[in-house]
């Protein structure tokens, strides 16, 4: 089974765990407080192809919970969103108690990979054509805009680094141009926000 972390309530998590499922995969799901399931994976539910359990991304014993009542062969981990306004601090620390939560269970487990989302915006500032082969800017281009491009760029170190210390792999999946029922507006530009109001 794979467990997708904040797979149940997102935007990308659910839609990520009705592809994996479509790919013939069975998932576990997290969700942390809000209970909604959307109704496109409420069949796989009632078909015991997705099971959905509760935890926090940041707990590792929330994650050895779910371990315990399912065997886990791979991890995808789309939580985030970590949001302090004007205190940097904890939202940082909520990146990294998610990692070492990820990382500690993906090495007990013996997994195959962990898979995180990223984002598109990592190639904000680079000219021409871009692609995972060129480097990107470790400094943010647009200062004083909200960290999700530094806290992703945490993550993606993050993931090379587990990577090469274990031998596990470990990949980040940098996601660009999305839209759709589940996605919280107040993550994106002005242009989703657009969109959702005129829903």
């Amino acid at each position: 089974m794979i467990l997708v972390i904040g797979g149940l309530n997102g935007f990308v998590g659910s839609n990520t765990t009705e592809a994996l499922v479509n790919l013939g995969k069975d998932c576990v799901v997290t969700r942390h407080k809000d209970t909604e399931v959307p109704g496109f994976l409420q069949k796989h539910i009632d078909n015991r192809r997705v099971i959905v359990e509760q935890a926090d991304a940041t707990s590792i014993d929330d994650l050895r919970r779910i371990g315990e009542k399912n065997k886990i062969d791979g991890i995808v981990n789309v939580a985030g969103g970590f949001k302090t306004p004007n205190a940097p601090v904890p939202g940082l620390k909520g990146y990294f108690d998610m990692l070492d939560a990820t990382f500690k269970v993906a090495q007990e487990w013996k997994v195959k990979r962990v898979t995180f989302s990223s984002t598109g915006g990592m190639y904000l500032g680079l000219s021409d054509t871009v692609d995972e082969s060129h480097p990107i800017h470790l400094q943010s281009p647009t200062p004083r805009v909200p960290g999700i491009l530094q806290r992703q760029k945490i993550v993606e170190l993050a993931s090379e680094d587990f990577q090469n210390v274990t031998g596990i792999s470990s990949m980040c999946v940098r996601l660009m141009g999305l839209y759709g029922p589940y996605q919280d507006p107040e993550q994106f530009g002005a242009s989703l926000r657009l969109v959702h109001a005129g829903c």
